[in-house]
């Protein structure tokens, strides 16, 4: 059940928040709030019986003295006795004849708070029940049926009636059938008798467990921050820009739900007041993100576990703060080289190997591509200028050398970027190096081949076999 649903631009409840507005408080209602055993108060004249029944015509239970109820059983303040019609906490009856008279004292109890609640240790103290002046004798007490099962067990003392009241044990997660549930009541009558007319019937009071209720719910406030402004540029005319942060009660019920709109409201901040006390939960609505950016907004609480814990006459600060990492676009570069008129002289040569450096990032890609060949380089960031390098060719042994020039090219998203990458032949110096080769087969052998090398990385030389000719 959520105690509010209605929204404005940044906050939802009782109270509008202005479009632009950056801090706003909201007091919630007592009584609109769902009580906890940590927070529970108990007003006594604010609930009707529906157990008033007077089982006789002459019923005198008006002209009995009012009991002043007791609230609650010693470390939970979930349970409170319901105030009759009448301005008690019980009601009372009588059937008088000649020789045997019956007499009825009934009360009903309720669990207030918004959880089941176990009712073991849980004590009803009827004091002064007297009949014609003297302790009435009991001849049983029932109760109405309901979730749980109870055992009643009662001793007499003079005048005064202790009931204990007993649930089936139960320990885990499925033990709701063990306990009374969230504000429920449960009705119990004490069946008196006497062996005479009755001439007076009084009872002096009805308390559960003795212990006297707080006169004043516990409360305190929450300040909610939220800071959204890292998402404002996402936020554009077409786009739904509503981030919705729900707050979630002690009880774990939403009771409110903020939603701001990071162009209008970048840093908000709501405050609620007479809040009851108890931990408060921060719950973000990732289905309130704009369409196709959830993977790129992430948020970071405060307390980390979004947990909020609210104290009497205290604020507590909280805050969820967000981010925006924008998504990666990528495309892809195809390398294309040419070719050689002496395209026989290096038809062993391989592949050459190249580089794509970025200018952005200047992160290196390495490449193989053969000549008169292609090749595409995928994933590529997008919105990047490439600087293409590649090895040039060399024959030592003919004196031949191309080499090839860099190139640039832009690859935007989703698409493919061509850069042509074409041989200029050389017109360098050239040295002549002269060495003799001995030892060689003779014909008929497989030729044994020399290969050449350098420091200069930017090129690759061909390979040439060497034949014993003779």
């Amino acid at each position: 059940m959520a105690l509010s649903s209605d929204t404005t631009s940044a906050e939802s409840g009782a109270v509008a928040t202005p479009i632009s507005a950056t801090n706003s408080t909201v007091d919630i209602p007592a009584d609109v709030q769902l009580k906890t055993p940590a927070s529970v108060y108990i007003e006594l004249q604010t609930e009707s019986s529906t157990n008033n029944t007077n089982n006789s015509s002459d019923s005198f239970s008006n002209n009995i003295p009012k009991a002043t109820a007791v609230a609650s059983s010693s470390g939970n303040n979930c349970f409170s006795l319901v105030t009759a019609a009448n301005g008690s906490n019980y009601t009372s009856s009588k059937n008088s004849q000649p020789y045997y008279s019956a007499a009825t004292v009934s009360y009903t109890i309720k669990n207030t708070c918004a959880t089941a609640q176990a009712m073991s240790g849980l004590q009803v103290n009827v004091n002064g029940l007297t009949l014609n002046g003297k302790a009435a004798s009991i001849n049983y007490i029932e109760q109405a049926q309901g979730t749980p099962y109870l055992t009643l067990a009662y001793t007499t003392s003079g005048t005064n009636i202790s009931t204990n009241l007993s649930t089936p044990s139960c320990s885990g997660a499925y033990c709701d059938w063990a306990a009374m549930p969230a504000n429920s009541t449960r009705a119990f009558t004490i069946n008196a008798f006497v062996n005479a007319a009755i001439n007076s019937m009084a009872v002096g009071s009805v308390s559960i467990s003795g212990s006297t209720p707080p006169s004043n719910p516990t409360t305190g406030n929450l300040a909610v921050n939220i800071n959204t402004s890292a998402l404002s540029t996402i936020c554009t005319s077409s786009t739904n820009c509503k981030i919705g942060i729900n707050v979630l009660d002690p009880t774990g019920t939403i009771f409110k739900t903020i939603s701001v709109n990071p162009k209008e409201s970048p840093n908000y901040t709501v405050t609620y007041t007479n809040l009851l006390t108890g931990n408060y939960t921060l719950a973000v609505n990732t289905n309130s993100y704009p369409t196709g950016s959830g993977s790129s907004i992430s948020y970071t609480y405060n307390p980390g576990s979004g947990i909020a814990q609210v104290n009497s006459n205290t604020t507590t600060n909280s805050s969820v703060n967000f981010n925006y990492t924008a998504p990666t676009t990528i495309g892809s570069l195809t390398i294309k080289t040419g070719t050689v008129s002496e395209i026989s002289t290096f038809q062993n040569i391989g592949t050459l190997t190249g580089k794509a450096t970025s200018t952005k990032t200047k992160t290196v890609y390495v490449f193989n591509v053969g000549i008169n060949g292609t090749t595409t380089i995928n994933n590529l960031p997008a919105d990047d200028t490439y600087t293409i390098t590649l090895q040039g060719i060399g024959d030592p042994a003919t004196g031949i050398y191309y080499l090839v020039t860099p190139a640039q090219a832009t690859v935007t998203a989703n698409t493919s970027a061509t850069v042509n990458l074409p041989f200029s032949k050389t017109t360098a110096s050239q040295y002549s190096v002269i060495f003799n080769v001995t030892g060689l087969p003779t014909a008929g052998v497989p030729a044994q081949t020399i290969a050449f090398a350098s420091s200069n990385i930017n090129l690759k030389y061909n390979t040439n076999e060497l034949i014993q000719m003779g």
